[in-house]
Order: C-alpha cells, then sequence, then structure tokens
C-alpha cells in the first residue's frame, strides 16, 4: 500500500479532475474507477495521481457515447493498461450505428 501522503482524498481527486464526488462514486460501484486505498476505520476514500489517466478515458468514452460499464471491455488487466484503438474504434462504430 503507498502511503496516504502520495494519494489524494476522494474531495482533492475531485478537484484535480474536475469529476464530481457523486460520479467519483457512481466509477467505483461500477467497477471502473475504485479508490487505490478506503481507511478501514473511517472508509475515506484515497486516489493515485496515476488514476488521473482512468479518467480521461472515462471522459473520452463519455464523448464517444460509450456506456461507462463497458470500459472493462478495453482494460488488460495483465499490464494494466487500456486498449485505446479498440475503445475508439467501439466509440466510432457506436456514432456511426446512432447517426444512421
Amino acid at each position: 500500500m503507498k502511503s496516504e501522503k502520495n494519494l489524494l482524498t476522494i474531495g482533492e481527486f475531485s478537484k484535480q479532475t474536475d469529476v464530481s464526488i457523486k460520479s467519483l462514486r457512481y466509477y467505483d460501484e461500477i467497477g471502473i474507477l475504485p479508490p487505490v486505498y478506503i481507511d478501514k476505520f473511517t472508509n475515506y476514500r484515497y486516489y493515485s495521481f496515476e488514476q488521473v489517466a482512468i479518467v480521461n478515458i472515462i471522459k473520452l468514452c463519455i464523448g464517444l457515447g460509450i456506456p461507462l460499464r463497458e470500459i472493462k471491455n478495453f482494460a488488460q488487466k495483465e499490464n494494466n493498461k487500456i486498449n485505446y484503438d479498440g475503445l475508439i474504434d467501439y466509440g466510432i462504430e457506436l456514432t456511426r450505428k446512432f447517426n444512421s
């Protein structure tokens, strides 16, 4: 576990990413952005700076019309990366279907 000094509280992370606390809690609920640490005594949620990239992916998906619950389909668990090509291709496909 990383030191809490290197982590952001949910409020700090919300300000850093310009995403509401309510949205961050929803992203955790659906399994696309769990906090890296939850204090077992206070239930405070903590996020890492690296998770800002995941928020950017979420924003991209929203912009492309990709349902948030489908983001997990593009996560490569073995190397903790996102299949950006597949994600963008899927968003384009959805856009084409929507516009036709």
